[in-house]
């Protein structure tokens, strides 16, 4: 339906130069040292991702209505960049998405401290705290992101009308691929670990999914 082409499959690069100092070999994802944070970053990349489709969405949602849509005929206005509920609509979704973008560029920030605190002199409970932090921060970042995501590129439609659905338009392009990717580790289970913390006080796992 969506994301033909995703990280569960293959993919082969030739005649491309890496420097020695950016290969990353022997990572054993099942038993990731306690100070890891290749999950974190490895949701983060989804989170982002997510953003990307809401933020693509609506750039060409808002093209859209500038060349393309009518404005309702109770509107009492001449162009649909003029129709009060386009606007409101419009402004809403851009809302949405710069929030959840927002959240996910905190989260990475997050992310990155731990990376500083592991160059310096930190306690190995200090350096815990600190990644699972990260870790609650960047699951709450997905969760956001997702709901985002599917939003913004479901609600576009209600902005740029029916002829805007049909497929020479590839509107429909984007809620294909949030809807699928967004499939790719369950959203429940990331809203269950920021409970988790909040009530609990438990450490999410050291994992590539936290």
């Amino acid at each position: 339906m969506g994301q033909g082409g995703t990280g569960s499959g293959g993919i082969e690069f030739r005649d491309l130069y890496v420097p020695h100092a950016n290969l990353l070999n022997g990572i054993d994802i099942l038993n990731l040292p306690d100070s890891s944070v290749i999950g974190p970053i490895y949701q983060l990349g989804f989170s982002a991702m997510y953003v990307g489709m809401a933020k693509g969405a609506l750039t060409c949602a808002t093209e859209y209505v500038r060349t393309n849509a009518r404005p309702w005929m109770e509107s009492n206005v001449a162009h649909a960049v003029e129709d009060p509920y386009i606007l409101t609509e419009i402004g809403t979704l851009q809302a949405y998405a710069s929030a959840a973008e927002a959240l996910v560029s905190q989260a990475a920030l997050k992310v990155n401290k731990v990376n500083d605190a592991l160059q310096q002199d930190l306690s190995t409970e200090a350096i815990a705290d600190l990644r699972a932090q990260a870790a609650v921060l960047v699951a709450q970042a997905k969760v956001v992101s997702t709901e985002v995501a599917l939003r913004v590129c479901q609600d576009i439609f209600q902005t740029t009308g029916a002829r805007s659905t049909l497929a020479e338009q590839r509107l429909d392009r984007f809620w294909r691929d949030a809807r699928t990717l967004t499939l790719h580790d369950p959203k429940p289970y990331k809203a269950r670990l920021i409970g988790e913390a909040l009530l609990q006080g438990k450490r999410p796992a050291i994992s590539m999914l936290s």
